[in-house]
């Protein structure tokens, strides 16, 4: 339990004149509040909260990616190491921060990576790790030669000099040994094993080892004349025949010298071979097949123009790490390819009735995202400037940036226009009680019809309004930068509940008591009339968000304090009259966690700025 708060002396007295302020609008609405309800002493304990990560790594250039015997899936991502389990969906984050260049999952079910740490290795699904091998030069690749023999490439990234070593295992990576594979003096940056045989890219050549790496041949020796070729990438096509690829070229190794197959009209990043056996080019805005008539022929286009690093199949689906834009997946290159990962910078997010997550990102590419398997793979349904949208029981409603409002009813597949009211909506509120929607504009209140086809302004107020509630008999709640207001008139008269010079939010429990968040004091709580106001929560200094409700009626609040740079989550298991604090059992993050009522689902979630969506599990 923490200790027992106290209002001291003048910080009491300076609450109780904000209590009392009159604020400069309208008479009606200057009652004074008699600040004696108010109960100088609050007592305040601990809660602790478990949450699971359900998005995976947020959007960021991957470096490495692997997938374990057991389908468990491993991302490095921007310094950062994430494991999600195949049985249950969920997210960890593994250890601390390190860079990762590369990353392999081995038969027995342990993982390697290639860090700035040198060779590490995990017998337990990536719980702990183990430093085997330290190496000056950075792990570029690993390669299984067999079921025990793992190759790990050894490059010196800026250095023209400095040959590649090699470092082999013979005991599925628990000692290394250093080894010149018979080059001791090539640069090798690329190494691809086709059949018995690896194929390393070096400065203008392609070498050859049917040997494991104990010697090589260059490729091109026997050309009397051979093509100059600066080779970036190795494969072998379905006959077995050694191609390459430079930066927009496309060869294959021919009788006398090395063939043309195409040009790509951009830089290619990354050449593959599909399941059939025919090349796949990566490049900056697609990927690209060969074709008989065409060369190559590009098969998809959303993946927004950005280079792929890193691409594999595993298990049945194609892979691909993005830059900037995190891990992809598809089943088949053909098919439209899914973001592994919610977007960056989540400002809004939601669920619906079937289970399905829905996120608004303010980060490129901006729009709304949505995912149908709890947050492993997202698609973007529309591409556009949002302001807000709204999750109704059989549609989706979105307010656009030109001030518009479009509704789709096929799960974002396509969309029509709604509305156009006058004015600049700011965001949307829930259903009022009369079934109707309503959307504020700083001091403006509008209303709409249920399906959002029709908007008017319903009322111009002299105040400006933080959060509304639209109760029966055409009642209107509305919190304000001067305490909360009440109208029995639908916005054309207003008397003041509780009066205090700062920004407040107003909320109601499930037992029709108002309850409003004021910032830079705490949380106070009325009766269903909105009168004996009492105070539950202090929380000098920190700028408190709206009180949200989830489905087993806990309420959650988050604040922070930018004089001194900290959050504070407050939750209530009793409708809001008595707070604890909250501490998280797997989350350090300096974020916060913020929460939604755009939520139909029987879940609870929450979003932090670079974190992505979490799900809370339980409250103790």
């Amino acid at each position: 339990m923490k200790q027992l708060f106290q209002i001291y002396p003048p910080i009491l007295f300076a609450f109780g004149l904000l209590l009392a302020c009159e604020s400069d609008i309208d008479d009606s609405m200057t009652d004074d509040y008699d600040d004696d309800g108010l109960d100088s002493t609050v007592v305040m304990g601990d809660r602790t909260v478990t949450i699971e990560q359900v998005n995976g790594p947020y959007s960021n250039s991957i470096s490495a990616f692997c997938i374990d015997p057991d389908g468990n899936l491993f991302v490095a991502n921007g310094g950062l190491l994430y494991r999600q389990y195949a049985q249950d969906g969920i997210w960890l984050l593994l250890q601390d921060y390190r860079e990762i260049y590369s990353m392999l999952a081995i038969p027995n079910g342990a993982i390697l990576v290639g860090s700035e740490r040198g060779i590490e290795l995990s017998n337990d699904q990536g719980d702990s790790w183990l430093v085997v091998s330290q190496v000056e030069g950075r792990v570029n690749s690993f390669l299984l030669l067999d079921e025990q023999t793992i190759l790990a490439i050894v490059t010196y990234p800026g250095s023209n000099s400095t040959p590649t070593e090699f470092l082999k295992s013979s005991d599925n990576g628990v000692t290394w040994v250093q080894t010149t594979m018979g080059t001791a003096e090539v640069i090798i940056e690329n190494l691809h094993q086709c059949n018995d045989d690896l194929y390393g890219i070096a400065d203008k050549t392609v070498y050859v080892s049917s040997d494991q790496g104990a010697s090589w041949v260059d490729l091109a020796a026997s050309y009397t004349n051979p093509r100059n070729i600066k080779p970036r990438w190795v494969a072998c096509d379905q006959q077995g025949t050694v191609v390459i690829a430079e930066r927009y070229n496309v060869l294959r190794k021919g009788q006398d010298n090395w063939e043309l197959i195409g040009t790509l009209p951009q830089e290619i990043t990354h050449l593959a071979v599909d399941p059939n056996g025919k090349i796949l080019v990566f490049t900056h805005e697609g990927v690209y097949q060969e074709d008989p008539e065409l060369a190559f022929k590009k098969i998809h286009y959303n993946l927004y123009d950005k280079k792929i690093n890193v691409a594999a199949f595993i298990q049945g689906k194609w892979y691909a790490g993005v830059e900037d834009q995190g891990l992809w997946i598809t089943e088949d290159v053909y098919n439209r390819w899914h973001q592994i990962g919610t977007p960056m910078s989540l400002r809004a997010f939601g669920a619906d009735q079937n289970g399905y997550l829905y996120a608004l990102s303010d980060m490129e590419p901006k729009g709304l995202f949505s995912s149908r398997d709890r947050g492993f793979s997202w698609d973007l349904i529309y591409a556009d400037g949002i302001r807000d949208f709204k999750i109704m029981d059989d549609k989706l409603l979105i307010m656009v940036d030109r001030n518009e409002l479009l509704v789709s009813t096929n799960l974002g597949a396509s969309w029509n226009t709604a509305g156009k009211p006058e004015g600049y909506l700011s965001h949307f509120y829930i259903e009022g009680a009369n079934g109707k929607l309503y959307s504020t504009a700083n001091n403006l209140i509008y209303e709409g019809t249920s399906d959002g086809s029709a908007w008017n302004l319903l009322v111009a107020t002299d105040f400006s309004i933080t959060s509304l509630h639209v109760l029966e008999n055409n009642t209107l709640v509305a919190g304000s930068g001067y305490g909360v207001l009440k109208s029995d008139d639908l916005g054309q008269t207003w008397d003041s509940l509780f009066t205090i010079e700062a920004e407040t939010y107003i909320s109601i429990n499930q037992s029709g008591e108002y309850l409003a968040t004021v910032s830079k004091n705490g949380v106070v709580i009325s009766d269903q009339q909105g009168e004996n106001w009492k105070l539950v929560a202090i929380t000098e200094g920190y700028n408190l968000n709206y009180p949200f409700t989830d489905h087993q009626n806990r309420i959650w609040i988050v604040g922070y304090n930018p004089e001194i740079g900290e959050f504070v989550t407050l939750v209530s298991l009793d409708g809001g009259h008595q707070f604890d604090y909250v501490t998280y059992d797997n989350f350090t993050n300096p974020f916060a966690l913020y929460f939604s009522n755009n939520v139909k689902s029987s879940k609870v979630y929450a979003i932090t700025g670079y974190e992505g969506l979490w799900e809370i599990v339980s409250v103790d």
